[in-house]
């Protein structure tokens, strides 16, 4: 895929691919707009020429967007002698090809495969040749991707099973990468690595081109039996197109949330790199319209991940952005803090509030008040490497628009590589503790002692693994009234599903559920309720699809690598078991996942699903998914708190509803954040509540103050707008659905 450069009058630069949709990814550069007209602060005007800088000097350094390793493998090609050793030429020639295919350029790429299977055959080993042929097959695959799911998108395109509108009409990379793998699976041992890694390309590449599974060798097969899953789950409908959402982009964060205060829920995406351009799309009416020049943000680039909370507690919703993930000392960036000024617009603070200038590079934060004194804190995680100390930093809310890192004093500061932090009151002491994943070490599980410090009792407990972390989140899984701990893993290849679906031993560690008790212990159950299958999960979040009240979620998998080529995972909590409702349900998609967020888009009651596609490599571009839910004839309530003692947002407030469903009385239990830890729901929560014929009492507590609301004759099927410390709800109305991509 070749890429346009453009340069905005920012300064930043942008790269757009040829099958982006003109409509949305072309940068407004001109034209009168709210933002136009106001003057940028100097620390908002400081930050984007900050990002600038960084845009333009880092671009060839970046191993992952920029030509860093096309250039260190073309140099090292230069000065190999011409007595070289066959098998370190055919290595460099591949290694080449593949940089060339990541960097977008996916035609030149395959010309350099082609070049180093043209060399002679003698000297090059065996298994290396193979595994530099699966890579070819790879690049074929990514072309074919480019030329169909991308030249002639549909809303269908790489969403498992692949029938229709999503089958390959430009077959030629798809043929070629079958040919290829079949070559492979020929001359390697069925029980290889290598061997199960090219019969997961080859069967994915025969449901590209419809072939699947009737064209497929039983021995080379992925049985059906793997994707398939439960049959009994409505298939969700992509509208994104349809609802002007279907941005194409690379890796980043969403973050669905309210930001306008008019009852819709609006979208603030990211995209991975220092040209990723910072997107906002306003609601209106069950229509996505871009606000991002209107709203002063031209220039905020790059970012991973993203979350949202209103730090000043005047009402407005505001956003935090941690930035460099991945890039060692090239992350040290400064991280985004953009007040949400209240009138459309938004201004960068975070140079003013003391959370730039001491940069370390990361992708996850969260919004927390550790110290229980009505303002929101800020816990960011950090990754430490061989090249950059980058300890965690808690930096505490001073309430006067500036944050301080107590990180130190705290015991807090991890000293890992953190692929994830979140926060809950897993002890129920209405103090709230912090997790912190690590990649490839130790997790931590700060205890807040209450006093300014907190104690790591991970290891006391048996909560340092699994050691290949990415994604968490603290929820209630089982509806007891605890906060569990759902962990993801990021270390499962394309041959660990082989294995998986085949019945052989994998290496990939799995998922794991650690079921809270309440009192500071936690449980292992992960293959006891159905987490029995490796994935490697990138963005993920939690949400309830059904209404049922048990807390299901969406896994958005993958790696950084083109080669790996793996559905998304979503899975259906049916009273406490887990049921892979991947294909069923029609959010199986294939490319890349990153931000997730279940919101109830179209105010019908029920939860839509937003999903970030694309991946950290140029080539990986790819247009994000918005999916309607169909619905489940399930009971709800949605209820948007609103602290005063506490802190506005209401972050690390309870909520149960006790409810009556046949003759049978059942608790639904939530606690306000925005779920997983990349992606984010809205801060306002919205309870599943089955077959309930009413809701006996619905009981808010708050942990600032200490203090329980219990509400009676709360109505079925509406929206509630609570107030600390008020005897009655400040609003009730029903729904008011809307049409997601309906007319103008």
């Amino acid at each position: 895929m070749r890429f346009q450069r453009l340069r905005l009058a920012t300064g930043v630069l942008v790269l757009i691919p040829a099958c982006a949709p003109d409509s949305v990814d072309r940068p407004e550069t001109g034209g009168a707009s709210t933002a136009a007209k106001r003057t940028p602060t100097p620390g908002h005007q400081r930050m984007i020429e900050e990002l600038a800088r960084i845009a333009a000097s880092t671009e060839d350094e970046n191993d992952l967007l920029g030509s860093a390793r096309i250039q260190r493998v073309r140099q090292a090609l230069a000065k190999l002698a011409p007595d070289a050793p066959a098998a370190t030429r055919f290595a460099l020639l591949a290694d080449l090809a593949e940089a060339t295919v990541y960097y977008g350029d996916e035609r030149d790429g395959l010309g350099l495969f082609q070049q180093a299977f043209d060399l002679p055959r003698a000297g090059i080993p065996d298994e290396q040749y193979q595994d530099a042929k699966v890579h070819h097959a790879a690049a074929w695959l990514r072309l074919a991707e480019t030329e169909n799911c991308c030249a002639s998108h549909h809303p269908t395109s790489c969403i498992l099973p692949l029938t229709g509108e999503a089958v390959h009409r430009k077959t030629e990379g798809s043929t070629n990468a079958v040919r290829l793998l079949g070559e492979v699976l020929a001359a390697t041992d069925r029980t290889s690595p290598l061997h199960l890694k090219a019969k997961w390309f080859l069967n994915m590449g025969m449901m590209t081109l419809g072939k699947y599974p009737d064209a497929i060798a039983p021995a080379d097969r992925i049985p059906w039996s793997f994707f398939a899953g439960s049959p009994d789950f409505p298939r969700f409908r992509n509208v994104a197109a349809a609802a002007g959402i279907e941005l194409s982009n690379l890796a980043g964060g969403s973050v669905a949330e309210d930001f306008d205060n008019d009852g819709d829920i609006d979208l603030m995406l990211t995209s991975y790199g220092a040209d990723g351009q910072l997107e906002y799309f306003r609601q209106e009416g069950g229509r996505f319209e871009r606000r991002t020049e209107e709203a002063g943000l031209l220039g905020i680039v790059g970012g991973l991940n993203a979350i949202q909370a209103d730090y000043d507690n005047d009402g407005f919703t505001d956003l935090f952005i941690p930035r460099g993930a991945w890039l060692g000392k090239l992350g040290l960036q400064p991280d985004s803090l953009l007040h949400n000024n209240g009138d459309g617009t938004f201004t960068d603070r975070a140079f003013d509030a003391g959370l730039a200038g001491r940069d370390f590079p990361n992708m996850t934060a969260v919004f927390v008040d550790v110290d229980n004194d009505g303002d929101l804190d800020l816990y960011v995680g950090n990754e430490t490497d061989a090249d950059v100390n980058a300890p965690n930093q808690l930096f505490r809310n001073d309430g006067n628009g500036k944050f301080t890192d107590i990180a130190v004093s705290a015991m807090v500061t991890n000293g890992g590589y953190s692929r994830s932090v979140v926060a809950g009151d897993f002890d129920n002491d209405d103090d709230q503790d912090l997790w912190c994943a690590n990649l490839y070490e130790a997790n931590r599980l700060y205890r807040n002692e209450g006093d300014g410090t907190f104690t790591d009792i991970a290891p006391q407990i048996g909560l340092t693994g699994p050691r290949q972390s990415y994604t968490s989140w603290f929820f209630d899984f089982d509806n007891d009234g605890n906060l569990d701990l759902h962990v993801n893993t990021f270390n499962a290849m394309p041959e660990d599903l082989a294995a998986a679906a085949l019945g052989l031993p994998f290496k990939a560690s799995l998922p794991a559920l650690y079921l809270g008790d309440g009192r500071g212990g936690f449980r292992s159950v992960g293959r006891d309720v159905g987490l029995v299958e490796p994935y490697s999960c990138m963005g993920g979040n939690f949400g309830d699809f059904d209404n049922d009240g048990f807390l299901d979620f969406y896994a958005g998998t993958g790696r950084p690598m083109a080669r790996d080529l793996v559905p998304d995972k979503a899975y259906r909590n049916v009273g406490g078991k887990y049921v892979d409702v991947t294909l069923a349900s029609g959010l199986g998609h294939l490319q890349k996942g990153h931000g997730r967020s279940f919101a109830d888009f179209d105010d019908d009651g029920d939860l839509d699903v937003f999903a970030q596609m694309g991946g950290a490599y140029r080539s990986d571009l790819f247009r994000n998914a918005l999916y309607e839910n169909p619905g489940f004839g399930n009971r709800f309530i949605s209820v948007r708190l609103e602290g005063k003692r506490s802190n506005r947002s209401a972050i690390g407030a309870r909520i149960r509803a006790d409810i009556v469903e046949g003759e049978v009385r059942r608790s639904i239990h939530r606690t306000v954040g925005s779920g997983g830890s990349f992606g984010a729901n809205p801060l306002r929560q919205q309870l599943g509540l089955g077959k309930a014929s009413r809701v006996e009492r619905l009981v808010v507590h708050w942990p600032t103050s200490g203090t329980t609301q219990t509400f009676t004759d709360v109505p079925l099927d509406h929206h509630l707008h609570i107030v600390e410390g008020e005897a009655a709800p400040r609003s009730v109305r029903p729904p008011r659905p809307v049409t997601l991509g309906g007319p103008r």
